[in-house]
C-alpha cells in the first residue's frame, strides 16, 4: 500500500514538472540555432499555460459535444499513462500490458484527429490526414517492437507486464548494453518517440508554415482554456514517452558501479538526470536534421520496423542455438 502510495505521489510529481521537458526543449533548440534564451526560458511553458488559463475557451457554433470534451479525454489518457511506469520506485500505479500503452497512444490521436474535423478549422483536414498517416506507420512498428521486446522476455521465461519489463531491465543494469537484441529496441523506440511526437525529420513542431503542419494543425482549432489543457497533455505525453526509454533502456541505478545501494530519493534524483540527458540526445538528433517532404518520411519508420524484425530473427536464433546446445530437452 505504501508502495503504492509513493508511485501515486512520484506519479503526480512528474505530471507537475512534465513542462520543464518541453521548455528545456525549446530552450536547447534555440541555443543550437544559435538564438539567444535565458535558463529562465526552460519555465515558459508554465507562463504559457497560466496565460491561456485566463482566457476563455471559444468553441465554434458548430462543433457538438465532443469537441469540448475532447481536451480532458486527451489529457486523461496522458495522466494514465504517466501511472504505468514505475519511475524508479518499484510498482507502479498501474501495471498494464505493453499493448495497451499502443492502444492508448493511438487512441489520443485518433481522438485529436476527430475533434479538429468536428472544429472545421480550414487546415483541421491536411492536419487530421497528415497525422493519422503517421499514427498508421507508428502503430505498426509500435506493434513489432512490442512483439519483439515480448519475445525475448517470454524466451526468457519472464512476465511481460510493464512493471516486470522494466524490473527486469533493472536487472541487468548496464549489462543490457550487451544484448543486442535490446539494443536494437532501443533505436526503434528512439526513432518511433520521434514519430509519436513529430520531431524532425518527421515533424516540425516550431513550424508556422501551414503547408508543413501536422499535429500542430489540430491544436488550432481549441483557444483559452482548451488549449491550455491540450498543452498540458502534449508536455505531459513527452515526459511519459521519454521516460519509458529511460526506465526500460538507462534502467535502475546505471551508470553506477555494481555492489553500492543507494537511496531512493539518490535513484530518483539519477532518474530525473537520465530524463534530461535524454531530452537533450534528443535534441541534438532532431537538430541535426531537417523535416523530410512527407514522401519520404516512411523511411526511417521502415528502418524502425527492419531492426525489429531483426531482433525477433537474434532471438528465435539464440533459443534455438541454446536449445539444441541443451541436446533438444
Amino acid at each position: 500500500m505504501m508502495s503504492l502510495i509513493t508511485s501515486l505521489l512520484y506519479g503526480l510529481t512528474f505530471i507537475a514538472i512534465s513542462p520543464i521537458a518541453l521548455g528545456l526543449e525549446q530552450w536547447a533548440t534555440a541555443r543550437l540555432q544559435g538564438r539567444t534564451r535565458p535558463w529562465r526560458f526552460i519555465l515558459q511553458p508554465y507562463r504559457d499555460i497560466q496565460k491561456l488559463w485566463g482566457i476563455a475557451s471559444n468553441r465554434p457554433e458548430t462543433a457538438s459535444i465532443f469537441f469540448a470534451l475532447t481536451p480532458p479525454l486527451l489529457l486523461s489518457i496522458t495522466i494514465v499513462l504517466i501511472f504505468t511506469i514505475p519511475w524508479s520506485v518499484g510498482q507502479p500505479l498501474l501495471s498494464p500490458d505493453p499493448i495497451l500503452l499502443v492502444y492508448l497512444l493511438g487512441l489520443y490521436r485518433f481522438l485529436s484527429s476527430l475533434a479538429s474535423l468536428d472544429g472545421a478549422t480550414p487546415f483541421a483536414g491536411m492536419g487530421s490526414a497528415r497525422t493519422m498517416f503517421l499514427n498508421f506507420i507508428t502503430e505498426i512498428n509500435f506493434f513489432l517492437w512490442v512483439a519483439a521486446l515480448i519475445l525475448y522476455w517470454q524466451s526468457q521465461q519472464k512476465q511481460i507486464d510493464i512493471a516486470h519489463l522494466v524490473q527486469a531491465h533493472s536487472e541487468l543494469n548496464w549489462q543490457i548494453f550487451q544484448r543486442p537484441e535490446l539494443l536494437l529496441l532501443a533505436i526503434v523506440l528512439g526513432i518511433l518517440i520521434l514519430y509519436e511526437m513529430e520531431r524532425p525529420p518527421v515533424g516540425d513542431p516550431s513550424s508556422h508554415l501551414e503547408l508543413a503542419m501536422g499535429e500542430k494543425a489540430l491544436s488550432l482549432a481549441w483557444q483559452g482554456r482548451d488549449l491550455a489543457i491540450l498543452k498540458m497533455a502534449e508536455m505531459i505525453r513527452l515526459t511519459f514517452l521519454v521516460g519509458l526509454f529511460v526506465d526500460l533502456f538507462l534502467p535502475g541505478s546505471w551508470p553506477l558501479l555494481n555492489g553500492w545501494s543507494p537511496t531512493i530519493y539518490f535513484l530518483q534524483g539519477l532518474f530525473l538526470l537520465k530524463l534530461l540527458l535524454a531530452i537533450l540526445v534528443m535534441i541534438l538528433v532532431t537538430s541535426a536534421r531537417a523535416k523530410l517532404r512527407l514522401g519520404r518520411v516512411a523511411g526511417p519508420a521502415f528502418f524502425a520496423g527492419a531492426l525489429s524484425l531483426l531482433s525477433i530473427v537474434f532471438t528465435i536464433t539464440v533459443h534455438l542455438y541454446v536449445y539444441v546446445q541443451k541436446g533438444g530437452s
